[in-house]
Formats: structure tokens, sequence, C-alpha cells
């Protein structure tokens, strides 16, 4: 939240708050990486990516087929 947002609220924000969050942000965005794709991804978004790949895998054997 900005500086001027968080005083007209009244709240405080100190380098310790900041180092938390960032420590914090850090964590979650390791722990998310290490994480399987199927886990990554709303089910939605995961059909999607993996109906991709498997459409450009196809693509590529038809480009590269006998003739």
């Amino acid at each position: 939240m900005p500086e001027k947002a968080r005083e007209k609220l009244g709240l405080k924000w100190t380098t310790r708050d900041e180092r938390l969050l960032r420590a914090f942000g850090f964590a979650v965005s390791y722990g998310v990486s290490a994480l399987p794709e199927r886990l990554r991804y709303f089910p939605i978004a995961y059909q999607a990516r993996k109906a991709a790949r498997e459409r450009s895998k196809l693509v590529g054997m038809l480009e590269h087929r006998p003739m």
C-alpha cells in the first residue's frame, strides 16, 4: 500500500514490516515454483496449457513427416 494511503488510514509501516513482507513474498514465490504445473494453475488454465503443448507437438510432427 502506498505511503500516503497508509498515512491517511493511520497505519504504521516499519522497516521490519517491510522485511517480513519481502521474506514472505520470496517464500511464496519459491514455494509456488516448486509445485508441479497441475497444482500451480487453475484446472481450466492447466488444461489449456496442456492442449497447447499437445497441439504444438502435433504440428511439429506433421511438419517433419516423411513425404
